[in-house]
Parts: structure tokens; C-alpha cells; sequence
């Protein structure tokens, strides 16, 4: 009966739809949890959907002429998917995020920045 319902908690974790439907592209990325990325996409963002804030954090990147970068912060671990759009193309993103991660594409920058220190 525990094996029954891991594999039931598993395969709606895995399966989770969120914000992403099947009818479109959905580019997914494996981030480092508690670190920053730049994200370059082609128009600029109109309206950002975030399926949980708790996992990641978009802001977008403004600038006096048009940017299409977005600021991305990874705050703790877990699958967060993310529904961007502009006048011209909708994004859908899937992030997962943990202590294990993978190289990611050209579109994705990793950022060092230290974390701030407590006092």
C-alpha cells in the first residue's frame, strides 16, 4: 500500500501540469537552488506568471532602451513553472531547482554573487 502511494505522490509530482500546457514549447532548466541567473529572451516581458514565488523570483531588467533580459533568483528547491508574455510570443519555462543541477543553454547566464551575510 506505501508503494501504491509513492508512486501516486511521484507521478502527480512528475506530471503536474501548473502553468505549462501541452499545446506549446516548453523549455525546461535545472538551476543550482539559492543562486542568481539572467535569462535572454526575444521581446520584451509583458506579464509574468509565476506558479510558486517561494522556488523562484523574475523581475524583469529595465533599461533606457529595450532590454530583453529577465533577473531570475532561485530561493529554495522544487518544480516552479512560469508563463511569460509579450506582444509578440508567450514563453512557457519549467525550472527545477535543488542541489543538483546541469549545464544550462546560451539563453541562461549564471551569476556569482555572494549571499548577503546575516548579522
Amino acid at each position: 500500500m506505501k508503494k501504491l502511494l509513492w508512486i501516486f505522490i511521484l507521478s502527480t509530482a512528475i506530471f503536474s501540469p501548473g502553468y505549462c500546457n501541452n499545446n506549446g514549447d516548453i523549455t525546461v532548466y535545472n538551476l543550482k537552488e539559492n543562486n542568481t541567473y539572467i535569462l535572454n529572451i526575444d521581446y520584451n516581458a509583458d506579464k509574468i506568471e509565476i506558479s510558486d514565488n517561494n522556488i523562484i523570483d523574475i523581475i524583469p531588467i529595465t533599461t533606457l532602451t529595450d532590454s530583453h533580459q529577465l533577473f531570475i533568483e532561485t530561493n529554495g528547491s522544487g518544480i516552479c513553472d512560469v508563463l511569460i508574455n509579450s506582444n509578440n510570443k508567450k514563453y512557457q519555462y519549467r525550472f527545477i531547482t535543488g542541489k543538483l543541477f546541469q549545464e544550462n543553454k546560451d539563453e541562461l547566464i549564471e551569476l556569482d554573487i555572494p549571499p548577503v551575510a546575516s548579522i
